[in-house]
């Protein structure tokens, strides 16, 4: 179990809005934030979702049994095929107005989204959820990153 990755999560979630849903992409680790946020690793495509009730995670076949173990999550959802349409399906569920993204002109370490991810979303979001604003979570990763959680101060000690 991360302790670590729970209470970083419990962190974030604190911090968004009834309507606001924060997605982190990755794959292989390419987004920084999902260390920081969820003490997490995985190796396929992965999204990681922070809903003011709930952390929910979709990921590959392969990596459901390690992200179970971790306890980060409330629910873990597995593809073996399509990514794309898991996440359209939790984009539908959780219906956000406001969806927060990893991306930012200066904060490198709040920019993990890729370009090509961020297409994918903008295309699913026009589909399913055409109303919805996207707004970057450099503000948001900030506060998490500068508030120290028990386990991080005892990591320190």
């Amino acid at each position: 179990m991360s302790t670590l990755g729970a209470q970083k999560s419990q962190q974030a979630r604190a911090l968004l809005n009834t309507g606001s849903v924060w997605l982190t992409l990755t794959r292989e680790g390419s987004d920084p934030a999902s260390k920081l946020l969820f003490d997490a690793a995985v190796s396929g495509r992965a999204a990681f979702f922070l809903h003011p009730d709930m952390t929910l995670a979709i990921v590959a076949n392969y990596d459901v049994g390690h992200v179970e173990r971790m306890g980060v999550f409330d629910e873990v959802v597995a593809y073996e095929r399509s990514f794309t349409d898991a996440l359209q399906a939790c984009l539908t569920r959780f219906a956000p107005e406001v969806l927060y993204l990893n991306y930012s002109e200066s904060d490198h370490l709040s920019d993990g989204l890729t370009h090509g991810q961020f297409l994918t979303v903008q295309r699913l979001c026009a589909e399913v959820l055409p109303n919805v604003e996207m707004r970057p979570s450099a503000p948001l990763l900030a506060k998490v990153r500068v508030v120290k959680t028990s386990e991080e101060v005892r990591r320190v000690q």
